[in-house]
């Protein structure tokens, strides 16, 4: 009888050692009201199933997780919220042609981005000065096999902080 309860006790460590839960990585995220409907879409995420579009939407599917600004990362300091990522729209991704950066700018600055393939080869690299307002770059990516590729600027912030967004190249 020991054995037995011995047994069914390691086979039920062995189970929940390979349990796991989803996860993913998005390389940023956002919540959009449409309607009065709210819509929330990640960016940069690697889990496709399947790919709907249409003249003005591509939306795949994939794994969304809640995010609290309360929540601790692993290290076990508090996360930080990071107003800017959420100014800043890289639309659409994924895209087979061309993606456009928008923002808005309290104040002028000299912007620089570059475009970097998986390898951290620089693809695309420009600098400019920003304005006052709405600001939009148009990224050319129809040259580029289908892939994943990562978009850093530099100068959005007075601060001058750097961000990144990963982007998915298709067909």
């Amino acid at each position: 009888m020991q054995t037995k309860s011995f047994l069914s006790l390691w086979i039920l460590m062995l189970c929940s050692i390979l349990v796991e839960a989803q996860q993913g990585l998005n390389a940023t995220s956002h919540s959009v009201q449409i309607n009065g409907m709210t819509f929330d879409y990640s960016i940069g995420e690697m889990v496709l199933v399947n790919t709907e579009s249409t003249s003005q939407f591509i939306i795949t599917q994939g794994l969304l997780q809640p995010h609290s600004l309360s929540s601790a990362a692993p290290n076990g300091h508090p996360t930080v919220y990071n107003p800017l990522s959420d100014a800043i729209r890289v639309y659409p991704n994924p895209s087979d042609n061309r993606v456009f950066v928008d923002w808005t700018a309290s104040q002028t600055s000299r912007v620089t981005y570059r475009l970097y393939d998986a390898t951290g080869k620089v693809l695309l690299t420009q600098a400019f000065d920003r304005h006052l307002g709405s600001n939009q770059i148009n990224l050319e990516i129809q040259a580029f096999a289908a892939g994943t590729y990562y978009l850093m600027l530099e100068g959005l912030s007075p601060d001058g902080q750097q961000q990144s967004f990963k982007i998915q190249k298709i067909k």
